[in-house]
């Protein structure tokens, strides 16, 4: 996923031609898609809370421009917020899709 200066939000996938994608150079075999503001966000909940630095709050509330609320993140097990980040501990990591589908229904 690539986030762009104009604000716009690509995701990046590989090519179902396996052809196309090993017979050309680094960047071939690719497919973009350009995601609307919910989508984008959506993205970044998911793979956000996949890593032990976190979901960044801020940047999720500029993008999708509502605020989590606070009885979201007070229920999120496995969970803390350090500073602008949610982060997970490790049990955090092994829940952490149930804690975006709690995220994004609250943006919802």
């Amino acid at each position: 996923t690539a986030f762009g200066s104009d604000g716009s939000v690509t995701r990046f996938s590989f090519s179902p031609d396996d052809s196309s994608y090993c017979s050309g150079g680094l960047f071939s075999g690719f497919e973009t898609e350009k995601l609307s503001s919910f989508e984008a966000s959506e993205e970044l909940v998911f793979m956000g809370l996949r890593y032990k630095r976190g979901l960044s709050l801020s940047r999720l509330e500029a993008l999708s421009g509502r605020k989590v609320p606070q009885d979201v993140l007070e229920r999120g097990i496995g969970f803390d917020v350090v500073g602008e980040n949610l982060v997970p501990n490790e049990e955090g990591l092994m829940l952490s899709d149930a804690q975006a589908c709690a995220i994004i229904d609250a943006l919802s």
